[in-house]
């Protein structure tokens, strides 16, 4: 199931109450948009607290949330699991929540 990710171009800027500058769409290799997906594709694969995944289940898990709207490349998760803290490595190939 994909979600609406349209809700990008709800984003914008407020400064004293007024908008400062217009929408603009989410590129499509936006770093905040893909942790959020990855974020949420961990969750939904975390069914018990004790639950492991490796990074290729919590890729396909995010690009059914995707759809066609993000482009999940191996480089632009790399980056985003280097810099984000929300995974854990329990062994080997298998990640947990933090």
């Amino acid at each position: 199931m994909a979600y609406d990710l349209d809700i990008a171009a709800e984003r914008f800027d407020l400064h004293d109450g007024r908008r400062v500058r217009g929408n603009s769409r989410m590129h499509s290799k936006d770093l905040e948009a893909i942790v959020t997906l990855l974020e949420i594709a961990a969750l939904s694969l975390t069914v018990t607290p004790e639950s492991t995944f490796t990074i290729d289940e919590l890729v396909e898990e995010a690009r059914k949330f995707a759809g066609t709207e993000i482009d999940l490349s191996e480089l632009d998760v790399k980056i985003v699991l280097k810099k984000s803290g929300f995974l854990i490595k329990i062994g080997g190939r298998e990640y947990r929540l933090r």
